[in-house]
């Protein structure tokens, strides 16, 4: 209950919020119900879902213990974006995505250390949560966009992708608004760094990380 109120899900005497009708009819936790949501308030939305589908998968690298630490960090560092792994695995993503239009898949996740099939259960649960928003009616889709959308989720062919309109999608090229948005989606479980060390914005303690 503490948690819905701090996720302004639920008022102060335990009252659904109109956020917290929202994320109650998305098949997701709070803190990613929130996510989505802000990413179609904030106009970001292929970022913040396709963050939402990674942190409802796994990491889409796939290293085994025979691949050296230079390689892993040259190939994460040839993503890299924004300073943050949700970023660059995001980006890595829009990578296979190309790769895929261009029926180069396979070579390019054997050359950059993904899963493919990692990336398509990230994909299908991308086009399951657009499905869900629409269905919600908070994505507002036209008729063709949405006809589009439902060929996505039972198209397995790994070379047509649905695209987010442009109108909710205006501000996925801003890192800064992404990790914002992200940041305002899960307080206040975060940390921040105070000079020599972390705080636990949730209950105000240092911690220390291994």
């Amino acid at each position: 209950i503490e948690t819905l109120k701090d996720s302004a899900a639920l008022s102060a005497n335990e009252a659904l919020t109109p956020l917290g009708k929202q994320i109650a009819r998305l098949p997701l936790d709070v803190g990613m119900g929130k996510l989505a949501i802000l990413g179609i308030v904030l106009r970001c939305l292929d970022a913040a879902i396709t963050i939402t589908a990674i942190l409802s998968t796994k990491s889409p690298f796939s290293v085994s213990q025979n691949q050296s630490d230079n390689r892993i960090a040259t190939i994460k560092a040839s993503f890299s974006r924004g300073e943050s792994d949700l970023l660059l695995h995001y980006q890595a993503y829009l990578a296979w995505q190309n790769a895929c239009r261009q029926g180069r898949e396979y070579e390019f996740c054997r050359k950059h250390l993904l899963s493919s099939q990692v990336l398509s259960q990230i994909e299908d649960q991308k086009v399951s949560l657009l499905v869900n928003l629409a269905d919600a009616g908070l994505l507002l889709l036209h008729g063709q966009e949405m006809d589009l959308l439902r060929r996505a989720r039972v198209n397995r062919r790994r070379s047509d992708f649905f695209t987010v309109p442009e109108r909710y999608n205006e501000l996925s090229d801003n890192d800064s608004g992404i990790c914002a948005v992200v940041a305002a989606a899960f307080y206040p479980k975060l940390l921040i760094w105070e000079g020599k060390g972390w705080r636990n914005v949730s209950s105000n303690q240092h911690v220390s990380l291994a």
